[in-house]
């Protein structure tokens, strides 16, 4: 068992050491953050 979980590790982790997964990642991060940023305002707004 302990030699599946590493080769299933093994494939998932190649993919996001790729410059574009990377790059796709901190997009999406950033992104999520915005969303966040916007409700937080948007909530903010509307208690007052």
């Amino acid at each position: 068992m302990e030699v599946l979980t590493t080769k299933k590790e093994a494939k998932t982790e190649k993919p996001f050491k790729t410059v574009d997964a990377e790059r796709l990642e901190k997009i999406s991060y950033a992104n999520l953050h915005q969303v966040v940023t916007n409700t937080t305002q948007t909530l903010k707004t509307q208690e007052v």
